[in-house]
């Protein structure tokens, strides 16, 4: 089935939704608000021009301080429209009418398979704790500009490792609804030429579970895992390797994804939205991230 999407914003994620959706159906109507491409039948560079279209899904990739007042347009022009913000959903906390608009936020990471298969294990398990590690090295994050002119290094623009890295605050509270903070450290570490914070730690509880979550940009070593203690039972996701670990006193199992691509999670958001499933991260859950975020700063 063909779509009409609307893209505001074209820097990695806005070209990355853009060929994703492209090589899905290339019946697929896409027209792409941005100001920094000469118009063209994809290109709009007039803002007020959106309100001639009717897309089935309106996509924002624009910096994060930017989407407040592009959800604004999008509102003012479209009702009964569903939208899709990539994450974080704001900068900060803001009060903003929906309208009839049906908003989602894009934490692509939950329709990762094996994501999705632990979350499903861990329900009604005594879990005893969570570690959570995610490490990178900005500089590679982006082939097309240099990582210090990025919204990633700038406060301004909503950039920052908790923000960039809240995928990890998305699914921690897939698996635990209320999560109690006990200590964090969040700041900026390394020789980075950023004005943003690179490293975060956190350690937490939700009743008896005990939560460690660490998170960094500046490692030359990219590894990105999830561990999981149960009664009787050890979980270990690597979402870099896609393999999920299963282990008892008696057996374990090895669960691996061979033919995997992480495109796949961007499209399979897509079409969940389109298609009216309740799984990608709704306005509400959107929120309640980034307000656990300003307590972390």
């Amino acid at each position: 089935m063909k779509y009409e999407f609307l893209i505001i914003g074209f820097g990695s994620i806005g070209r990355r939704y853009y060929h994703i959706l492209k090589k899905n159906n290339r019946q697929n109507k896409i027209r792409i608000l941005s100001k920094h491409i000469k118009k063209n039948k994809t290109f709009i560079n007039k803002r007020s021009e959106i309100k001639k279209l009717k897309p089935d899904l309106v996509i924002i990739c624009s910096k994060t301080s930017d989407h407040v007042k592009d959800l604004k347009l999008v509102n003012k022009y479209f009702k009964n429209t569903k939208i899709l913000i990539e994450k974080p959903i704001f900068s900060k906390v803001e009060k903003i009418k929906r309208n009839s608009n049906k908003i989602f936020v894009g934490y692509n990471l939950r329709f990762h398979p094996l994501l999705q298969k632990l979350i499903r294990t861990l329900k009604n398990k005594n879990i005893f704790s969570i570690c959570i590690n995610c490490s990178s090295y900005l500089p590679n994050w982006r082939k097309n500009i240099n990582y210090s002119s990025s919204s990633s290094a700038s406060d301004v623009k909503g950039g920052g490792v908790l923000k960039d890295l809240s995928h990890e605050l998305d699914y921690l509270f897939l698996i635990l609804n209320k999560v109690n903070i006990n200590f964090f450290q969040n700041k900026k570490i390394s020789n980075l030429n950023i004005k943003t914070n690179d490293y975060f730690s956190l350690n937490a509880s939700s009743g008896n579970t005990i939560i460690n979550m660490n998170l960094k940009y500046f490692s030359l070593k990219a590894y990105r895992f999830i561990t999981v203690d149960c009664e009787n039972t050890h979980f270990n996701l690597d979402l870099i390797k896609n393999r999920l670990l299963v282990q008892t006193k008696k057996k374990y199992n090895l669960f691996t994804l061979k033919k995997f691509n992480m495109n796949d999670t961007y499209l399979n958001q897509v079409l969940s939205i389109l298609n009216n499933k309740k799984q990608a991260c709704s306005f509400k859950e959107g929120i309640k991230i980034i307000k656990f975020i300003e307590k972390l700063n």
